[in-house]
């Protein structure tokens, strides 16, 4: 995809393009294999780095919540998707909600693990939809924070101090998520 391309078509709906970015979201994550880095860089450029986060964060959240009830009443319908066959799905349905939330967060916070993958495994489970949308919100936001800064940096030619503090940020986070994991005995 060319993110020039992407751009332009962007800012051709005017002050339409948030709404279109939006539905863009929702569109790459119903469909679960298309990367969305593309749209978050694009997003950087029409919007700013500030405005292009939030509207990043927000349409990767609306469209895995969107994206997760469609997945329920599709993926219900297959035969061969019953919980009672898969171990693993009946290990999450069993966990206590707060697990369900860390297992879930821990798989949005992993980097390059596939959205799809993320959102057909709780589209599966119990999981309550309020949960999984504030779980995904929370577990994307280091993820399109890093995508920002990348794409800002390409705006800058300041792409090695964006992605080394991205990087820091980023470990902060894992030691604090494996603090508090530790400390509550997970």
């Amino acid at each position: 995809m060319d993110i020039n391309s992407t751009v332009d078509w962007l800012r051709s709906f005017g002050p339409w393009a948030i709404v279109v970015s939006l539905l863009m979201n929702v569109l790459i994550s119903a469909a679960g294999f298309i990367p969305s880095v593309f749209l978050t860089g694009a997003n950087v450029l029409v919007f700013g780095t500030g405005y292009g986060f939030i509207i990043s964060l927000l349409g990767e959240t609306i469209g895995a919540g969107i994206t997760i009830l469609l997945y329920r009443k599709g993926l219900s319908r297959l035969p061969f998707i019953h919980s009672d066959r898969w171990g693993w799905l009946q290990r999450l349905n069993q966990a206590p909600r707060r697990r369900q939330l860390a297992i879930i967060a821990v798989a949005r916070l992993i980097p390059l693990m596939p959205s799809g993958l993320v959102n057909a495994v709780a589209a599966l489970s119990s999981m309550r939809l309020a949960d999984f949308v504030l779980v995904t919100f929370v577990g994307k936001a280091p993820s399109i924070y890093i995508e920002t800064m990348v794409g800002e940096a390409f705006l800058t030619n300041d792409l090695l101090f964006k992605l080394c503090i991205s990087v820091i940020l980023l470990g902060l986070l894992y030691y604090g998520i494996k603090r508090i994991n530790k400390r509550n005995g997970d």
